[in-house]
């Protein structure tokens, strides 16, 4: 009896083993049945993103070529801001502008006679932009190339005894001469 009871446990599991197989297949059937349509959804889900992750990259690419020309041109616009400001300042530094006379105020005044060349010194400095004329030694000098305008009025009082003249010189080198009488 007792090899008998134990031959039927035996064989009892081994039904319920079976049996649990066999069901256990069933439910896997079922659950793999269930899961076909979501793995199709998500493979759908899966080829959209990657589509999507492919346009974006698209698009990544060009934006940062954009932003590299945008890069070379901002550094061409600074390099051309700096050398504008370097054209301002010594466009600054080069203008050169004077306006003086010999006298104070008014007229009446008078100078010379001379009997030798003598460098005037104007007293009065209306104009002195640049600083190019010294108010202590009477001479201008030219601080940049150009063109230069020198106006100046004579006057003379009519007496064949008394001339008046006036000389430009640069460096030493007689320019101009202009003669009153």
């Amino acid at each position: 009896m007792e090899t008998i009871l134990v031959f039927s446990v035996l064989l009892l599991a081994c039904s319920i083993s079976a049996a649990q197989t066999a069901e256990d297949e069933v439910i896997l059937k079922k659950k793999i049945a269930l899961l076909q349509p979501f793995t199709s959804d998500m493979e759908a889900v899966l080829t959209r993103i990657v589509a999507s992750l492919a346009v974006q990259k698209e698009q990544i690419t060009l934006l940062q070529k954009e932003n590299r020309e945008q890069e070379a041109k901002l550094k061409e616009v600074e390099t051309q801001k700096t050398e504008i400001e370097q054209l301002k300042q010594r466009l600054q530094a080069k203008q050169v502008a004077f306006s003086a006379s010999l006298v104070e105020h008014g007229g009446g005044t008078y100078t010379g006679p001379f009997n030798t060349e003598t460098t005037l010194i104007f007293k009065r400095v209306v104009t002195n932009i640049g600083n190019a004329y010294n108010p202590y030694t009477g001479i201008f000098t030219a601080p940049v190339r150009g063109v230069y305008n020198f106006e100046l009025t004579l006057h003379g009082h009519g007496d064949n005894a008394y001339p008046t003249a006036a000389r430009l010189f640069m460096n030493k080198e007689l320019i101009f001469t202009a003669w009153e009488h």
